[in-house]
């Protein structure tokens, strides 16, 4: 795939008559630059979703606000809460230790931490979008 995100290493293609390996701005120029999705994951969603089920809304918001405060609450209803890590933050090590003790005073039902994927950060323009 021609993306100009990367450099040619092998063979050749030529855009309107010019070459991707020795006039690849004059391509990029042409066809406009089309970067890798991974570009807007790592622009608009670094890092990882947090997605907690419970049956103590309230209990589970100050627990969490007290003591893990990397995260940020992006949405909570009903029984449902997600929260955002920026990848820099913490380590997962620490919030998975939360979660497990929280989990067993059974302030959490269940939990899942996942990378963002491409998907979330479509879901994210759309909650952007929606809101103002």
């Amino acid at each position: 795939m021609l993306t100009g995100a990367t450099s040619v290493t092998t063979h050749n293609a030529t855009v309107d008559g010019y070459s991707v390996v020795t006039d690849l701005s004059l391509v990029q120029q042409v066809l406009g630059y089309c970067s890798q999705f991974d570009a807007l994951i790592n622009s608009y969603g670094s890092g990882y979703t947090v997605t907690i089920k419970t049956h103590t809304m309230g209990e589970l918001l100050v627990e969490m606000e007290d003591r893990l405060f990397d995260l940020k609450l992006v949405e909570h209803h009903h029984n449902m809460a997600v929260y955002s890590l920026h990848q820099s933050a913490t380590r997962l090590a620490p919030i998975f230790g939360v979660l497990s003790d929280l989990r067993e005073a059974e302030v959490i039902e269940d939990y899942s931490i996942s990378q963002c994927s491409l998907e979330d950060v479509f879901i994210t323009f759309a909650r952007v979008l929606t809101c103002t």
